[in-house]
């Protein structure tokens, strides 16, 4: 009985187990012979899969949880492999994190499409950070982002959100909620340069008006995955700085 992999909404895993299913089909009763290959192909499939789990964990450990796991991490985000590797956890595939090595996480780094981690060695260390996102106040924004010093180094700032939070926005502004930051990009959702900071699916873009914001002491950042953040004021950016507003994907103005 072959193992069954989770269905999962994250765009690498979604196509591994698209991947894995194609390989479980070749492997039937009927096809004894020439099996070999097929099912290496799959277990090699499924452990990229159980690699992208892996990295989903950190994610929610490095953006969120350190603290909580009493995980050593520094001002710039940065914690050792290692530590990662003995917390007694789970992926999401039900997979011990202790069960993997620096190199699965070597690889799911370079496989994640989004570019949400970054990798540092550093006296004969691997460390590991996300890049943005991240909730815990042991980060120090100046430490893990480059300040954008001139309106001028962003042609694009936008904020992409759901038609049904919109009211709340233009009432309240753009919060950011538990995290640090608010989150901005710096293209649209099919620019093949936004790889993070805006899910694929929002039918609305809000566009923030760098020169203005920068002018009033707003300060704005910018990850090494090319999102822009920004702490807004008092972790609100006000709707007087909002330039524009236009639905996605019809790029339609909507007012405000």
């Amino acid at each position: 009985m072959l193992p069954q992999l989770i269905i999962t909404k994250e765009p690498l895993l979604a196509v591994v187990v698209a991947e894995v299913e194609e390989s479980r089909r070749k492997i039937t009763a009927k096809d004894q012979e020439g099996m070999a290959e097929p099912l290496l192909e799959m277990i090699r499939l499924m452990h990229l899969a159980d690699c992208c789990c892996c990295i989903n964990s950190r994610t929610r450990i490095l953006r969120h949880q350190a603290s909580d796991l009493n995980l050593d991490m520094r001002n710039d985000g940065y914690v050792k492999v290692q530590d990662l590797l003995k917390l007694n956890l789970k992926t999401m595939a039900n997979i011990p994190l202790r069960s993997h090595t620096v190199e699965d996480i070597r690889e799911a780094v370079r496989q994640d499409n989004k570019q949400r981690f970054s990798l540092l060695e550093e006296n004969g260390e691997l460390l590991l950070r996300a890049n943005q996102g991240h909730s815990v106040v042991t980060v120090e924004t100046e430490s893990l982002l480059k300040p954008i010093l001139s309106p001028e180094e962003i042609s694009v700032c936008v904020h992409g959100t759901y038609k049904k939070n919109l009211e709340s926005i233009l009432r309240e502004g753009l919060k950011r909620m538990q995290r640090l930051h608010v989150h901005f990009c710096s293209g649209l959702p099919r620019d093949a340069e936004v790889v993070s900071g805006m899910r694929r699916d929002v039918d609305t873009l809000i566009f923030l008006d760098v020169k203005k914001a920068m002018e009033e002491g707003m300060k704005l950042y910018v990850s090494d995955n090319k999102v822009i953040l920004t702490e807004g004021f008092d972790g609100v950016v006000s709707v007087k700085y909002f330039q524009k507003i236009e639905s996605w994907p019809q790029r339609q103005p909507i007012p405000f």
